[in-house]
């Protein structure tokens, strides 16, 4: 496709937020990286093909990282689970706000991503 598609217009951007467990040692996204590196993490996505599950798919091809994708039946249910610290981060769609304001999780960084309206070349 990268040879087949040519980029034509931008239509769409969406943000998602990489958020960690209230328990996690990460300070930064440095550290979450050098983490996933040494150990083994489990990420929740709210199921397999939904924007936050290709963005987590995004970031660890990005960072090189093995993290375990576990798919849950919605945003909610697998942020539920980062909550309670039985999966150590999300690509949170937007819904976990009032729980980074209340420090019940960690905000580490933001997601853009852009989506294109491609024509064959």
């Amino acid at each position: 496709p990268s040879r087949d598609l040519t980029p034509v217009a931008g239509i769409g951007k969406t943000q998602m937020y990489l958020v960690t467990k209230p328990q996690s040692t990460a300070k930064d996204v440095r550290e979450l990286v050098a983490q996933a590196k040494a150990g083994k993490l489990a990420y929740a996505s709210a199921g397999a093909g939904t924007p936050p599950h290709l963005a987590c798919e995004l970031f660890k091809q990005a960072t090189k990282t093995d993290i375990l994708h576990v798919p849950y039946k919605g945003a909610a249910p697998a942020l539920q689970d980062v909550l309670a610290g039985q999966a150590d981060m999300v690509c949170d769609p937007g819904i976990a706000f009032p729980h980074i304001r209340t420090g019940k999780v960690k905000l580490l960084g933001i997601f853009t991503i852009l989506s294109w309206l491609t024509c064959s070349s």
